[in-house]
């Protein structure tokens, strides 16, 4: 990135190093019994807005972060990532099968469904006066179908491919 120098240096660049814009740099400051503390004023890219890890000071003299995970545990290793981690795991073979058994979740689903709707149909016209047998066709395929979809859902939902934000 080139910029202007601000001071009218005959119109001259300067060339700042990549990433500049992102870390502000690093600053010392001294508390009141002499510990020395280090901030680093880091820019969320998200909020382009500067902020300012919260550090404390430990015995000893050394700063540990306030909000931050314990010395003893593994860098990086949060319990949102770990469960991440896992859902992964177990999210690929779980729509695995769940696709092989689409075949016949769909077989069951539209015999159930095409009959049960033509019925209903059949029913409306020829037995008007009997409402229950009109009612429970209509369910019956109507409850089917809505099974059908959302098993459809289901199988999106559980999609390694994040088919849910794309359609």
């Amino acid at each position: 990135m080139r910029t202007r120098s601000p001071l009218g240096s005959g119109g001259k660049t300067t060339r700042q190093p990549r990433g500049a814009e992102i870390f502000a740099g690093a600053k010392t400051v001294n508390d009141r019994e002499g510990q020395i503390m280090s901030t680093n004023n880091v820019i969320d890219i998200s909020t382009r807005s500067a902020r300012a890890p919260e550090l404390v000071p430990e015995e000893g003299g050394q700063v540990a972060e306030e909000q931050g995970a314990s010395p003893s545990s593994p860098a990086g290793a949060t319990p949102s990532k770990v469960g991440t981690l896992l859902w992964s795991i177990v999210r690929v073979p779980l729509f695995l099968v769940l696709y092989w058994l689409r075949l016949p979740v769909m077989l069951v689903c539209r015999l159930i469904s095409v009959p049960t709707l033509l019925a209903f149909l059949f029913s409306l016209y020829a037995f008007p006066d009997k409402h229950a047998m009109v009612t429970g066709f209509g369910v019956l395929s109507f409850g089917a179908f809505t099974a059908l979809w959302l098993y459809d859902t289901l199988l999106m939902w559980l999609s390694p491919q994040d088919m849910m934000r794309t359609l």
